[in-house]
């Protein structure tokens, strides 16, 4: 006992030093391959079919109830706690790991005085978290507290029922009554919480960019039903039903552009119908205007009381003419750019334009209707004529012209990136637990592949957050964990290829390239700290077999090769082999930005979708 007191005197002052701040939310990732992953702080990338093991730090976790009411009757138990337990992790942490090194290395050299030396350098270096427990307990000697005197008195029965031990059994002792200490306090601590209020939440939800956010069932944390159950294949290579589609819209594409020279992916065809549905109003318009023209020329009284409505009417009415009809003759010009991008991004700017003034419209007849309707007994023929007209041009503008504009707007809002993903504004649902902090579990499960339908890009959101009360949730921790196919896989992907063909072959084209549709097998893989890498670069390497006709005669000749893909696949390179005419060849292939009007076209860009669910 004087011994130990001896040299807690000696020692410097050992007052808790204040903690790095921490994450909350300990979570390890556990892939296909067996291996694992520890997921960091920030966003973090995983693998799409992994699990992930969810734990919570408890010493991060009582820093955060410390922190969120200040002055509450459980502060000062938690900093007791947080303290004591500081020094006993030590102990069983930094301490121990030395100890038993030096153990190992004491055995193998037979006791030399080299190994003697660090045996008992690090005995003094375990020995400092006991060091610290009795300062900690010496400072109710001050101050008065309770606890911290119950603690000290734990000490002098343990030392005193000990007297004589070594000073190995005597640290341990220590040891062992401050651990006894700290569960008490966490009691304390778990009973003064309850009345409190204090309970905590944690919730998980994926965010995808078709179907928007949807929470996932974490075991023993909430009472959602779980997900459908997706694998994602790693390695398939036949092409879906869907990938079938696109490879004979390919076709049919690579046949049209060999034969009219398109420019770019955009085709007349495509902006003759987007020309046809910008004019689709002009018969109305033109009607209708015509009946207002007639109306307005009236003089009897019920004309005069409805002229007012009848004149707004006529000039939103040419006003939504003269640019309806701007956007008829712009499609109906040569295209101004090659870039598909370029098209959608434009494109969804029109339609987006024209339905909003398809609505104003649409609203404008709808009050010159209900007037019209209000004066119905005092209309003569023409006003009669007017009302007929108003009423089938609203429903033309409804059903016909609107609800096409709408669905447009919203495809070409999708090809154009323009749809994201907003976390802030997920909430803990009522099937999310509020569970008091002895209620905690140490930690839960999930299996992404029980998460549902998911894709690349698609993100992962947990949060966790604390509640006093019926006060609103207080967000301790949020983590984004994009998903990606990180681990190697094969991915089927269909498009087009520009294979250079002999000059030797007949036929009467004078170009070099000929267009053919192909599709190509690919291993790949993603990154889990480069957004470069799985965003924009996303390499591959593989196999590409396409439909060739270097003779020209209409029967499709097999073409292998090895092919690159960079970009998303929008841009292939490689060299193939002609099997059936004995010849190789260079190609390059592009991943068309589909679908895109006049080519019937379901299918997106040469993509994977075959691959993921």
């Amino acid at each position: 006992m004087m011994m130990l007191l001896k040299a807690w005197a000696l020692t410097v002052s050992l007052g808790a030093a204040p903690a790095p701040a921490r994450t909350l939310l300990r979570i390890e990732e556990r892939d296909l391959d067996g291996a694992s992953h520890v997921v960091g702080p920030g966003v973090a990338i995983l693998d799409i079919s992994s699990t992930l093991n969810i734990g919570v730090d408890r010493a991060a976790l009582l820093e955060r109830v410390q922190a969120s009411a200040p002055g509450s009757s459980s502060q000062e138990l938690v900093q007791d706690l947080l303290q004591l337990q500081s020094f006993l992790n030590e102990g069983a942490g930094a301490g121990l790991k030395p100890l038993e090194q030096a153990l190992s290395e004491w055995a193998r050299e037979g006791g030399t005085p080299a190994a003697n030396a660090k045996l008992q350098g690090a005995y003094r270096q375990w020995g400092q978290s006991s060091l610290q427990v009795m300062e900690y307990a010496h400072r109710s000697l001050s101050g008065g507290d309770p606890r911290r005197a119950r603690l000290r008195e734990a000490l002098n029965v343990a030392l005193e029922r000990n007297a004589g031990a070594s000073i190995e059994q005597l640290y341990a002792t220590i040891t062992q009554v401050g651990a006894e200490e700290a569960r008490r306090l966490r009691g304390e601590l778990e009973e003064v919480l309850r009345e409190e209020g204090v309970s905590v939440q944690m919730g998980a939800w994926v965010t995808t960019r078709g179907e928007g956010s949807r929470p996932v069932h974490l075991p023993n944390f909430d009472t959602y039903e779980p997900q459908g159950r997706v694998d994602i294949e790693r390695f398939k290579i036949l092409l879906s039903e869907e990938q079938k589609a696109q490879l004979r819209q390919a076709d049919q594409l690579a046949r049209d552009l060999q034969s009219r020279r398109f420019s770019g992916a955009l085709g007349p065809e495509a902006r003759e119908r987007l020309a046809q549905l910008f004019s689709s109003t002009r018969a109305c318009v033109g009607a209708l205007r015509e009946q207002l023209d007639a109306f307005l020329r009236g003089k009897d009284p019920t004309t005069q009381r409805l002229r007012a409505a009848a004149e707004t009417t006529r000039a939103q009415l040419e006003s939504y003419g003269v640019f309806m009809d701007g956007l008829a003759a712009k499609y109906r010009a040569p295209p101004s750019t090659a870039s598909s991008a370029d098209f959608l991004i434009g494109t969804n700017e029109d339609l987006d334009e024209a339905a909003r003034r398809t609505r104003q419209s649409v609203e404008q007849f709808s009050v010159l209707l209900t007037a019209l309707n209000a004066q119905a007994a005092g209309l003569d023929e023409v006003g009669k004529r007017l009302l007929k007209q108003l009423t089938e041009c609203r429903q033309t503008f409804t059903t016909d012209v609107g609800s096409v504009l709408q669905t447009l707007t919203s495809v070409f809002q999708t090809l154009a990136g323009a749809q994201s993903i907003h976390t802030a504004a997920l909430e803990l649902g009522a099937e999310v637990l509020r569970l008091a902090l002895e209620d905690l579990p140490e930690s839960t499960t999930l299996d992404l592949a029980d998460a549902g339908r998911r894709a690349p890009g698609d993100t992962v959101v947990l949060k966790f957050a604390l509640r006093r009360g019926e006060r609103p949730a207080q967000e301790l921790e949020v983590r984004h964990l994009q998903l990606q196919r990180v681990l190697v896989h094969l991915e089927t992907v269909v498009g087009l290829i520009f294979a250079q063909q002999p000059r030797d072959m007949g036929g009467s084209s004078t170009s070099r390239f000929q267009v053919a549709p192909a599709y190509s097998v690919l291993f790949k893989g993603a990154s889990r700290t480069s957004g470069f890498w799985n965003n924009v670069l996303t390499p591959g390497i593989g196999a590409n077999l396409s439909a060739l006709d270097f003779d020209k005669d209409g029967t499709p000749e097999l073409g292998a090769a090895v092919t690159l893909a960079l970009f998303r696949d929008f841009v292939q390179v490689g060299y193939g082999y002609n099997v059936f005419r004995d010849r190789g060849y260079l190609f390059f292939g592009v991943g068309l930005p589909l679908p895109v009007l006049g080519f019937s076209a379901g299918a997106s860009r040469a993509t994977s979708a075959g691959s993921v669910p």
